[in-house]
C-alpha cells in the first residue's frame, strides 16, 4: 500500500493501492534541482523513535522452514521428511536448515509432526513479505536537518563504511548513485568480477556487485520497483555534485542485496539468506526496510549469528502495535527498529509504535530521494525512516572504526530527543 500526491508541495493524506510498476506522478528530472521551499525546511533533531517504511507480509504459502539437530546423514534427513509427510523444496546454505512443503497441503498437520520430532529444533512457516510503503512523493529533504546531519558531516561522512540494502535492487545508473555502490571485495580486482569462479568460496559466483536472491545471480538492478533505489539515496546519494539530493552518509558505499522482484514479495527464508550474506561479508550496517506480522526464528538466528552487524529495520505502516511485527520484534541485541516521525517531531499516523519493540523514530513523511529512470521522488513510510538511521550508523562507524554493533546502537539511542508521544 502506498500513497502518492497529485502535485508538488506538502504531502497529501490520500492513499490508494499501489501497483509497483506505476510511475511517480511528481518526479523531478535528474538534471534539475528539487524545488526550494525554505519555509518547509524545519531544523529538527532526531526523534525518540526513527521512522521508516517497509515491505508488508502477505498470506503465507505452504512452505515450512525446518531447523534440524546437527549431524543427521542423508538417510536420516529423508526419514524425517517421510515421517512428517513433507517433501524437500530447498536446502538452505544455513546450518542444518531447509525448506519443505507438505505433500497433502496440510501445513498445520505438517508443522505439528515436525515440531514433535526430536530431530527438529524448530519448524515455522516460510512467511511471505511484501514491499508496502505509504508513499507521498512531495516534500523536501527536511529529514537531514532534522537529524542534524550537517553538523555530523564536520566529523564524518561515512568514508570507508559499507551499508547493505536488503531490498528490491537498486538502479545503479542513477546519476546520484553512480559510483556509490559496491559489492563483495573477495570478487573484485584482477578480473575476478567476471571469471566465472567463486573466488572467495562463499558459494556465489562473481558476486562483485552484490547478489540477487530472487533470480540467483549477480545482477542486482531493480525490476521496476523504486523502493530500494529510494532507500539507497537516503543513505548515500552523492553530495555536493550540484544536482539531486544528498545522502545521510555520502562517502559511504551501498551493497545491493536483492530479495524482492517484480511481485514485491519474498519468503522469510530468502530474507534470512540475505541477512546472512551481508553479515558474512562483515558489513557493519544493514538496512532492511521490510517486515510483517508474526515471528521468524530463522531470521532471528541469522541476526544473532552476526553480532558485529547492526540490522536497522522498519516498524511497519499500519498505525498499530509493532510488537507482533518481525524482524522488528526479533529477540536479538543487534537490531534497531525504527518508526516514522513527521516535520513536527510527532509520530506519523501510519507508523507502528511500541514501548518495547520500537527503538526510535526518524523522518519518514515527505522524504525526497532517488527514484527510477534517473528521477527523484517523495515518499512516506517507515521504509523512508530506517535509512536515516542506517546512514547515521554509517557516520558513527566511520568515525569510530573499532565500534561494534552494541556501541553503534547505544550511541544512536543515547543521542535521541525523548518525546512523550513516541
Amino acid at each position: 500500500m502506498s500513497c502518492r500526491s497529485a502535485m508538488p508541495g506538502k504531502p497529501t493524506t490520500a492513499a490508494f493501492a499501489f501497483d509497483l510498476k506505476d510511475r511517480t506522478p511528481g518526479q523531478i528530472a535528474a538534471a534539475g534541482r528539487a524545488p526550494a521551499e525554505p519555509g518547509n525546511v524545519r531544523s529538527l533533531v532526531l526523534s525518540a523513535l526513527i521512522c521508516l517504511a517497509f515491505p508488508a507480509v502477505a498470506a503465507a504459502d505452504d512452505a515450512i522452514i525446518v531447523k534440524r539437530v546437527p549431524g543427521l546423514d542423508r538417510a536420516e534427513r529423508g526419514e524425517l521428511r517421510r515421517d512428517a509427510g513433507v517433501r524437500l523444496m530447498e536446502a538452505l546454505p544455513l546450518p542444518d536448515t531447509e525448506v519443505v512443503a507438505p505433500r497433502d497441503g496440510d501445513v498445520d498437520a505438517a508443522l505439528a509432526e515436525l515440531e514433535a520430532d526430536p530431530d527438529v529444533l524448530y519448524a515455522e512457516r516460510d512467511i511471505e513479505l511484501r514491499v508496502a510503503t505509504n508513499d507521498t512523493y512531495y516534500g523536501l529533504q527536511w529529514g537531514l536537518p532534522a537529524i542534524s546531519v550537517v553538523d555530523a558531516w564536520t566529523r564524518s561522512t561515512g568514508a570507508g563504511v559499507t551499508v547493505a540494502v536488503v531490498d528490491t535492487g537498486i538502479e545503479a545508473g542513477h546519476p546520484d548513485l553512480a559510483g556509490q555502490l559496491t559489492g563483495n571485495p573477495g570478487e573484485r580486482g584482477g578480473g575476478r568480477e567476471t571469471n566465472g569462479i567463486d573466488d572467495d568460496g562463499n558459494g556465489l559466483v562473481d558476486d562483485w556487485q552484490g547478489w540477487d536472491f530472487v533470480q540467483g545471480d549477480n545482477t542486482t538492478d531493480t525490476e521496476d520497483n523504486f523502493h530500494g533505489t529510494h532507500v539507497a539515496g537516503t543513505i548515500a546519494a552523492k553530495t555536493g555534485n550540484g544536482v539531486g539530493v544528498a545522502g545521510v552518509a555520502p562517502a559511504a558505499r551501498v551493497l545491493p542485496v536483492k530479495v524482492f522482484g517484480a511481485s514485491g514479495a519474498a519468503p522469510s527464508s530468502r530474507i534470512a539468506l540475505a541477512f546472512d550474506y551481508a553479515g558474512a561479508l562483515g558489513v557493519p550496517v544493514v538496512n532492511a526496510s521490510l517486515g510483517g506480522p508474526g515471528t521468524s526464528q530463522v531470521v532471528t538466528d541469522v541476526i544473532r549469528r552476526h553480532p558485529g552487524t547492526l540490522y536497522v529495520v522498519s516498524a511497519g505502516n499500519d498505525g498499530v502495535d509493532a510488537g507482533p511485527y518481525f524482524p522488528c520484534n526479533a529477540d536479538a541485541a543487534n537490531v534497531v527498529c525504527v518508526g516514522a516521525s513527521d516535520e513536527d517531531d510527532e509520530r506519523a499516523l501510519f507508523s507502528n509504535v511500541s514501548a518495547t519493540a520500537v527503538d526510535l523514530f526518524a523522518p519518514g513523511v515527505g522524504i525526497l530521494s532517488t527514484d527510477l529512470g534517473a528521477w527523484y521522488g517523495y515518499a512516506d513510510g517507515t521504509s523512508m525512516a530506517a535509512p536515516h538511521v542506517a546512514g547515521a550508523a554509517a557516520l558513527l562507524a566511520a568515525a569510530k572504526r573499532d565500534a561494534g554493533s552494541a556501541a553503534l546502537k547505544r550511541a544512536l539511542l543515547n543521542s535521541v530527543d525523548a518525546r512523550p508521544g513516541l
